[in-house]
């Protein structure tokens, strides 16, 4: 178990990294490309047309990725009302229990949405004259992402035990979950 939680936990972190600079490279090519396209449309008074459809897509990849990045921060919305109820040792329990369940989930919304890929892979978009599969295999990558993060978590959890503070997690300031 060990070789195998370090390996995961290594992949898991490599892809972590991958997908912030992906992200950003995305966020800041959307800034460009939405900024030309303001600047010839306004000064120029010429359009580029494939502008709107590029900045749609590529947000819909950066939020995509954005997921996967949020499930290792964390950060996605949580209810623990219910497992703040219990003691250390059955939160831990349902904690990990609720990862399997997640991983399950992100399991069917990776296969259908790579389903989904295959059957719009002959059709093009109409400006960038791409595959509209592309656009739409952001679903299944970002799945397993977020099974890789969320694998992570798990194996984090069994290897670090019960702790006073699973899933009752919050930053500083915020309020928590409720």
């Amino acid at each position: 178990m060990g070789s195998l939680t370090t390996a995961i936990v290594g992949l898991a972190d490599v892809f972590d990294v991958w997908t912030r600079r992906l992200i950003v490279i995305l966020m800041a090519a959307i800034t460009v490309t939405v900024i030309a396209n303001v600047f010839f449309r306004y000064v120029i008074n010429f359009s580029i047309i494939w502008s709107e459809e590029f900045s749609v897509y590529s947000l819909i990849w950066a939020s995509f990725l954005g997921a996967a990045v949020a499930f290792r921060e964390k950060a996605h919305v949580a209810f623990t009302v219910v497992v703040s109820a219990f003691g250390r040792n059955n939160r831990h329990r349902i904690t990990i229990l609720n990862n399997i369940v997640v991983i399950v989930f992100l399991g069917i919304m990776t296969y259908f949405g790579a389903d989904l890929a295959i059957s719009n892979w002959a059709q093009q978009t109409p400006a960038l004259r791409i595959s509209k599969g592309i656009p739409y295999m952001a679903i299944p990558v970002s799945g397993v992402l977020m099974m890789l993060q969320v694998a992570r978590i798990i194996l984090l959890q069994i290897r670090s035990g019960p702790r006073d503070d699973d899933e009752i997690q919050h930053h500083p300031g915020e309020t928590p979950a409720l």
